[in-house]
């Protein structure tokens, strides 16, 4: 019986996820950094005349990154916080993180909207000192409409909402998607045995991975277009939204109007945001679930 034992290197090549990123726009309405990362927030009516029962919401604000939904995920293992709406402000980002949002969203029926928070007392998305004023560690503050965004990949979590409410100063975008992959080859050193003619590996180590040119494409990839067209049915809303998608190179924005975002079911109900914060939706025998009672 012969045998032969041989060593050599090899190397093995392969891609790490690919990541679906959005750009800035071509209208300034900066309401937030670009950069900043999405933050969650409890805030609830600055309104004095409601307490101590006063409506409360989920300020998201900030870009969409690889683990934006996670925490939302960890901020909706609180039953309570399941009941409130999500306004969003925010110029997209990653949209493989923005469906998994969404589909949270959908799981706990929540209702989504577009806008953003002014806070009464100071702001937490720019003071690192700022610290809740509500002995339940929510903040004070008023929903408004005005520089409001909701882009890129930001309808998609939109889309999760049993309920979607966009007024008519709200700003909604859709563009072309952009697609990063990060290409590597890993290093092996591998041991060889030869048995009567057939190769046997008898072990195998890793030397090191050498990190290649990043790869970036623009536009819907067939297998983007086929996790897009389930999550869009998943969420009763229009195919159309991909159409609306390809308008718009990734630079740019193809603004979606009032009409428009009903029409694709990017929103089931215009409404101005006064209706997350009105006092008097917390009085009566049947306050709404949003309605949060301090004792």
């Amino acid at each position: 019986m012969r045998r032969v034992v041989f060593a050599l290197a090899v190397l093995a090549i392969g891609f790490t996820n690919p990541s679906m990123c959005s750009t800035s726009v071509k209208k300034k309405r900066p309401a937030a950094p670009v950069d900043r990362e999405m933050s969650f927030l409890v805030v609830r009516s600055n309104s004095n005349a409601c307490e101590p029962n006063c409506p409360e919401w989920i300020e998201a604000d900030g870009k969409i990154v690889g683990d934006t939904a996670l925490k939302l995920k960890e901020l909706l293992a609180s039953p309570a916080f399941r009941k409130l709406p999500i306004m969003l402000n925010s110029y997209g980002g990653d949209i493989r993180s923005a469906l998994a949002m969404g589909r949270m969203i959908r799981h706990y029926n929540m209702t989504t909207t577009v806008g953003r928070t002014v806070f009464s007392l100071c702001d937490p998305l720019t003071d690192n000192k700022c610290r809740p004023s509500v002995s339940n560690h929510s903040y004070r503050g008023e929903p408004v409409e005005a520089r409001a965004n909701c882009m890129s990949a930001c309808p998609l979590v939109l889309l999760g909402g049993m309920e979607r409410v966009v007024g008519s100063l709200s700003y909604v975008g859709l563009h072309q998607p952009i697609s990063v992959s990060h290409p590597y080859m890993d290093r092996y050193w591998e041991t060889w045995r030869v048995v009567n003619g057939h190769k046997k590996m008898i072990s195998r180590k890793f030397i090191k991975r050498i990190e290649l040119p990043t790869k970036t494409s623009v536009g819907i990839t067939p297998r983007l277009r086929t996790a897009l067209v389930g999550y869009i049915h998943e969420m009763n809303a229009s195919p159309k939204i991909l159409d609306e998608m390809e308008k718009a190179a990734p630079a740019k924005m193809n603004q979606i109007e009032y009409g428009k975002a009903h029409e694709l079911g990017l929103s089931t109900r215009f409404q101005s945001l006064e209706f997350i914060a009105k006092a008097d939706i917390c009085t009566g025998t049947n306050p709404v679930d949003r309605c949060v009672l301090i004792k």
